[in-house]
């Protein structure tokens, strides 16, 4: 007598159609100038009916998950979101969380790395991880220090924008070379540049400087890769296989984020 072997399924992994779209109209106001937008902007990009979507809506409007208003018809997010964000704060040790990844960077990187919060002119740092040499950054966890303190300063306002980061360097009290009176701006301006910079270092014990090391350099890499052209899809091979092919693009581009979906790829990826 033949016996097939049967495989179980795992419900588990199964998605209920619903819950899903309803997810994915959460996240589609979320990213929404305004956070709002009306039903038919809604029915397209989650690529549903409006009458779906309509009653949706209604159910997250129930638990003021969504909110609509009146006058314009237009649909935000409800309040209840805060709440939820606020449990989910309330639950994230960020301490614990980044302290693997601040290893792993400190190890690659031979350099003290850090997680901060930047706030204004400030930025206050969480957590950090001291370099391994025994001449390394010196930063405390739970201080705040100003946002252009030293050489993490000078990273984080080499990567702003340039409107952003002109409106930083306008102002009087800079403290990229430690405090403001040490301020050289004419060699700051060149050290952001996107250039070859050359470093050494020499101890000094009070008296007198010892022997200095080698010359080290480094290069600050501001530009980011020009836009991915000519892009072309094939059907592949094997059944559901797709063959992508592109132009590279003019940089120094070292890796490529392919984002696919059924839906608006603006929003969503997988």
């Amino acid at each position: 007598m033949r016996k097939d072997k049967v495989t179980p399924i795992n419900d588990y992994n199964k998605m209920v159609p619903a819950v899903e779209q309803a997810a994915k109209i959460i996240v589609y106001l979320s990213s929404k100038p305004g956070l709002q937008s009306n039903l038919t902007e809604i029915s397209k990009s989650i690529g549903i009916s409006k009458s779906k979507a309509y009653a949706i809506l209604n159910t997250l409007q129930r638990f003021s998950f969504v909110t609509r208003n009146p006058d314009t018809k237009a649909y935000s997010l409800g309040l209840y979101m805060m709440t939820i964000g606020q449990k989910v704060m309330e639950n994230i040790n960020y301490k614990e969380l980044a302290r693997p990844f601040l290893k792993e960077l400190a190890r690659k990187t031979d350099s003290t790395s850090m997680l901060g919060l930047i706030a204004g002119d400030s930025r206050f740092i969480i957590v950090d991880q001291k370099s391994t040499w025994e001449i390394h950054l010196f930063a405390q966890s739970d201080k705040t220090y100003p946002l252009t303190y030293g050489a993490h300063g000078k990273a984080i306002v080499a990567f702003l924008e340039k409107e952003e980061r002109k409106k930083i360097l306008s102002g009087k009290e800079l403290y990229f070379h430690k405090h403001p009176s040490l301020l050289n701006r004419d060699l700051l301006l060149k050290e952001l540049e996107e250039e070859c910079h050359y470093w050494r270092v020499s101890a000094w014990d009070g008296t007198e400087y010892g022997e200095a090391s080698m010359v080290y350099d480094f290069t600050i890499d501001i530009t980011p890769p020009s836009a991915v052209t000519l892009l072309d899809a094939e059907s592949g091979e094997a059944v559901g296989d797709i063959e992508l092919s592109w132009t590279s693009p003019e940089g120094s581009a070292s890796l490529y984020i392919i984002k696919y979906a059924t839906f608006s790829i603006d929003l969503f990826s997988s």
